[in-house]
């Protein structure tokens, strides 16, 4: 029989689940199967999802030895529905065994062969209504055990009759008996009228055929929009005229002349509105009758709950999602969602497509991954797991390559994500979005090609450019030619200058090619700041230059490369800061780390620019910066090689009161 259910198709399932409007379950064979349960159905069996694939007696043990399991199986067997109202059920909940009454119904669903191939379980708790209609059933049966004693002291008062003087005292006592029944018939009917009054959702009792309106409370009046004294004593149809053509009052006489009552889910009606006059309103209502000791209806009791707010918000909810499924499609963006308990991955139409997937298709993580560039899949799955653990704050993003299993195309995909944890730290969902990046990468690399191009073309003839003005230089000053000396001193500068822009632009090729060598050694760190300082303050006269540091730092890294780095800070310092401005330079060494910093007085950096400033060829625009030169390399270049070093670089600034880079190594190789 379960090959049959796996037959179904989607158009299948949703008919079958069209027919249960709130709790639901799917049992896929005799021995009880769970194949669906929604959320509702979960909630009311107290488990979690984990309960599909199951048996029922094992996913809901508690109801072993309570009647359901026979019942549903006797369904199985026979192909006959099975319903039943306000049942009893007892469900372990929060670690509690609890009764709750339920209107539920075993529906069979047959194949070709007249065969059970699955049971629709739908199930409604009616737990409160159900112990509204004994209070009210108690009520009405101790009336009618009070009108029996009435009926008996009339008649022996009739026998009494006949000889008033003998049976005087015995009369005294039955109509003080008869004045202690009326109180308690009394109270009995305040108490219930006060049950109701106080109740949480909307109540009222309709009496006779016209429906008289004999007892409504404050919540289901402001429902209406109406005043006690505006209903109450009146005829229904009258006391509420904006009802007039409308289904309701049909139903209420059909619940009437049947004795059958009926029950509304998300029911669209016009309500009164004393400051609009009609509103569109969304109920929840029940209509129950009301029977004497006989049978017969003598009226209705009707239960109401508004839900135009729970309505709209869903509507509005699946109108969000759908702008969001067309935004989605529109950018042409894959979606994923993991679960780490189940290891399932689904994913969008878009995202299976390119690992080579089909829309139906159901996988787990390492399916999908088994398409990612084996080169590629470490780092995917060292990713996943840093996100998956609650310290990292839950961040996935990461770029990588990605071939189609049939034809082998090639894909390069950037991945972003956010994993949700639950109060115990643990994860419980990873998800987001896959964006196709091929093409920016390949013109990326066809960029790259070019600035590495032109720079190894550029630095050949700078080499020479750089000799010949070093031979203009020595003839200069050894012929005592200050002028040419000058200009020359000035030219090497500036070719110095255009030689570090160049590297630069050659490093940025390297980096994207996985070129960078790193020539680790053991060096002074302070001597190596003390020669970028003397560097600096003799291309920088107008500013000072303060390093103060005096104790050497030992220190394990490429010498050439961090030398590089502090270059480049002191250089920005020296670019963004006002002539004669002071530039500290500070380096502090722990048992782990060794951080350099280098604060200058300049113009600072706007909260906006900070998260981008190590960013790619990014620079930061405005007023204070459109004159000073520079190609946003520099500090994307020394952010790369810290991070080389399994270091890290940030900053922090203020406009107007300037900036302080940091730089932090590990202390030990």
């Amino acid at each position: 029989m379960l090959n049959s259910f796996s037959r179904l198709t989607n158009e299948q399932l949703l008919e079958i689940l069209s027919f249960s409007a709130e709790a639901a379950a799917i049992y896929i064979s005799e021995d009880l199967e769970i194949q669906y349960a929604n959320d509702a159905m979960l909630r009311i069996w107290g488990r979690e999802k984990t309960v599909i694939g199951k048996a029922l007696e094992h996913a809901v043990s508690e109801i072993k030895h309570q009647r359901f399991a026979a019942l549903l199986q006797h369904v199985w067997r026979t192909g006959k529905i099975y319903e039943a109202k306000e049942a009893p059920v007892s469900i372990q909940v929060d670690g509690e065994v609890r009764t709750s009454y339920f209107d539920f119904r075993y529906l069979p669903i047959l194949d070709e062969n007249g065969q059970t191939y699955c049971i629709l379980h739908t199930a409604r708790e009616v737990t409160e209504l159900h112990f509204q209609q004994k209070t009210i059933e108690e009520g009405e049966q101790r009336e009618f055990i009070l009108i029996k004693q009435l009926a008996a002291i009339n008649e022996e008062l009739g026998a009494a009759n006949e000889d008033l003087e003998t049976i005087n005292e015995e009369l005294s006592a039955s109509n003080e008996e008869l004045n202690n029944l009326n109180n308690l018939l009394s109270e009995s009917q305040a108490q219930l009228k006060e049950i109701i009054e106080q109740a949480p959702i909307g109540i009222c009792v309709f009496r006779g055929k016209e429906m008289l309106i004999e007892v409504v409370n404050d919540v289901i009046l402001k429902i209406w929009g109406r005043t006690r004294e505006e209903v109450e004593g009146k005829p229904h149809f009258i006391a509420r005229p904006e009802l007039k053509d409308q289904i309701v009052l049909k139903w209420l006489d059909q619940v009437y002349e049947t004795g059958v009552g009926r029950n509304n889910e998300e029911l669209r009606i016009l309500l009164h509105s004393p400051e609009e006059g009609l509103r569109e309103a969304y109920v929840n209502s029940i209509y129950q009758p009301i029977k004497n000791t006989k049978g017969e209806t003598t009226g209705i009791i009707v239960i109401l709950q508004e839900i135009t707010e729970q309505v709209k918000t869903k509507r509005e909810h699946h109108l969000i999602q759908d702008m969001l499924n067309r935004a989605i499609e529109a950018a042409e963006l894959g979606t994923f969602d993991f679960n780490p308990a189940t290891g399932k991955f689904t994913g969008n139409d878009q995202l299976k497509s390119w690992f080579g997937l089909n829309p139906d298709d159901q996988v787990d993580l390492s399916l999908a991954t088994a398409t990612i560039d084996k080169q590629d899949r470490p780092r995917v799955e060292k990713a996943i797991r840093q996100a998956l653990d609650y310290e990292s704050g839950g961040n996935y993003e990461i770029d990588y390559t990605i071939i189609h299993p049939e034809n082998g195309s090639v894909r390069t995909v950037r991945a972003k994500g956010k994993a949700s944890f639950d109060e115990n730290r643990r994860p419980i969902r990873l998800n987001g979005t896959v964006q196709d990046i091929t093409e920016r990468k390949r013109d990326e690399q066809r960029k790259n090609d070019f600035i590495g191009i032109v720079s190894h073309e550029l630095k050949t003839p700078l080499t020479s450019v750089k000799a010949f003005l070093q031979l203009i230089h020595q003839r200069a000053e050894k012929e005592g030619k200050q002028f040419y000396h000058q200009i020359s001193e000035k030219a090497l500068v500036q070719t110095g200058k255009m030689h570090s822009l160049i590297n630069g632009f050659l490093d940025v090729t390297r980096f994207d090619s996985g070129k960078i060598h790193l020539h680790k050694e053991w060096f002074n760190l302070t001597e190596l700041i003390d020669e970028e300082v003397e560097a600096h303050k003799m291309h920088s006269p107008h500013h000072q230059i303060i390093f103060e540091n005096t104790v050497a730092i030992p220190l394990y890294a490429d010498r050439e490369k961090i030398s590089q780095v502090i270059s480049n800070l002191i250089g920005n310092a020296v670019k963004y800061s006002p002539n004669g401005n002071r530039i500290e330079i500070s380096c502090h060494h722990t048992d782990d780390t060794i951080t350099t910093s280098v604060r200058d007085n300049g113009i600072g950096i706007n909260e906006r620019d900070l998260d981008k400033l190590f960013e790619r060829f990014y620079r930061v625009t405005g007023a204070d910066t459109k004159f000073i030169s520079g190609f946003g390399i520099g500090l994307y270049l020394s952010s790369e090689l810290i991070k080389s070093h399994h270091g890290k670089i940030w900053v922090e600034s203020e406009p107007g009161q300037g900036s302080i880079f940091y730089f932090s190594l590990p202390a030990n190789p």
